[in-house]
C-alpha cells in the first residue's frame, strides 16, 4: 500500500517513502468474473489495514502494482535499480500496456526458472480475457508444460508378471539367493535367508493355530 491516504490534506506533495506491505490471502474459486470482482472487493476491504505492522516470515514473495500518477516531474536518461528483501517479486507498471518486472534472489530462483514463472503469468493473463468460466479451468502452462505433465512424467507403463506376491517371491529367491533383499538397523539380509526366516515364522504361526480369517488371538495368547 502506498500508505498516502486520500483524505489527508496535501498528502500527495509529502516526501518520503510511506510504503506498507500488507500480507493477503486469496481463495480461487467459482467463476473468474466473480473471482476477480470478490478479490477487488477484498483488497478494497483491506485497505482499513494499510497500517498494520508486519510481523516476519508472513510471506516470501511480493507483488507491487505501481499505480502512481506523474504528471509535472520530466526527467530524461533515468536509471534506476529497485530491490527488496523478499526471495521473488514481481512489479507490475500499467500504461498503454501492462508490463511486468521480476526481481529474485539468484542463490533461490535461477534464470530459467524465473523465466518460465514469467511465461505461465503472461498465460494466465492472457486466458482471463477469453470470457467468462470456472477459474480452475484457467490454463497457466504452456502446451509443451501440459505435455510434460500429463504424459512424459506419466509414462510409467510396465510389464506386471503373472502370479501371486508369494509365487514372484519364490522366482527371485531361484534367481538371485545370494542377493541383499532387505537392509533395516544395519542388518543385511540375502533372498534366501528372507525366505528361511518368513517359512520359520509361518510355521510357528501355523502351530499357534492362525488360518484364514484367523487374527488378534490364537491358541489361548496375543499374536504381536
Amino acid at each position: 500500500m502506498s500508505g498516502r491516504p486520500p483524505e489527508l490534506s496535501g498528502v500527495e506533495s509529502i516526501i518520503g517513502l510511506f510504503i506498507n506491505t500488507v500480507p493477503t490471502r486469496v481463495r480461487v474459486d467459482g467463476q473468474v468474473l466473480g473471482w476477480l470482482r470478490e478479490l477487488q472487493d477484498g483488497q478494497a476491504e483491506s485497505r482499513r489495514f494499510d497500517f498494520v505492522p508486519q510481523r516476519a516470515n508472513l510471506f516470501d514473495s511480493i507483488l507491487v502494482f505501481e499505480n502512481y500518477p506523474i504528471t509535472d516531474l520530466r526527467m530524461r536518461d533515468l536509471h534506476g535499480i529497485e530491490s527488496t528483501n523478499y526471495p521473488l517479486a514481481v512489479v507490475a507498471y500499467p500504461g498503454e500496456c501492462l508490463e511486468f518486472g521480476f526481481g529474485y534472489d539468484p542463490d533461490l530462483f535461477d534464470a530459467a526458472t524465473v523465466e518460465r514463472l514469467a511465461e505461465n503469468l503472461l498465460i494466465l493473463l492472457d486466458e482471463l480475457t477469453h470470457g467468462d468460466r470456472p477459474v480452475e479451468s484457467v490454463p497457466m502452462i504452456t502446451d509443451a508444460q501440459r505435455r510434460q505433465v500429463i504424459a512424459d512424467w506419466n509414462d510409467t507403463g510396465t510389464e506386471i508378471p503373472d502370479g501371486t506376491i508369494p509365487d514372484l517371491f519364490a522366482r527371485q529367491v531361484a534367481r538371485t539367493p545370494d542377493a541383499i533383499a532387505v537392509v533395516a538397523d544395519g542388518t543385511e539380509l540375502t533372498y534366501a535367508e528372507l525366505d528361511r526366516r518368513a517359512n520359520r515364522l509361518a510355521h510357528r504361526l501355523v502351530e499357534l493355530g492362525v488360518g484364514p480369517e484367523v487374527a488378534g488371538r490364537a491358541a489361548g495368547g496375543t499374536l504381536g
